[in-house]
């Protein structure tokens, strides 16, 4: 009787942990051959968010999410950056400054030669996100 007791006990101050445990999820990229090319190990608890990336101990980089502003934290450098709505504010600022002088480049250019440079331009940036008339493998999920 007072074994069972005990385990009801334990039970009750047990259960309520599991309420407040978080996730944590494996993304693993296999190539054709089934070898595996990349990991990445997503946790979350509390509305917090972090992502390690690269199979290794410690990983090569994590990206920590906290709400309003993001660290990215390099393992093997051994530094990080923390992004807020600030940063993110400056590097956009600096993104469009670069641009417009691209833009006034470009604009100098011969009609042949900015020509070139946009289709090489383009073909760098097509390289960048899949075009949508390529069908994505399918995704599957192992437990």
């Amino acid at each position: 009787m007072k074994q069972s007791v005990a385990i009801i006990t334990a039970a009750f101050l047990w259960a309520p942990s599991l309420t407040i445990a978080g996730v944590v999820m494996d993304m693993v990229t296999l190539d054709t051959s089934g070898t595996e090319t990349d990991r990445t190990t997503i946790y979350s608890q509390s509305g917090k968010i972090r992502m390690d990336q690269g199979n290794q101990n410690p990983p090569e980089a994590s990206m920590i999410f906290l709400g309003d502003k993001f660290l990215y934290v390099d393992h093997r450098d051994k530094t990080y950056i923390v992004m807020d709505e600030a940063m993110l504010d400056q590097v956009s600022a600096q993104m469009n400054e670069a641009m417009k002088q691209m833009e006034a480049q470009l604009a100098d250019m011969p009609p042949e030669q900015r020509a070139m440079v946009e289709q090489m331009m383009k073909g760098q940036m097509q390289g960048m996100m899949p075009s949508p008339a390529e069908e994505a493998p399918p995704m599957r999920v192992d437990s």
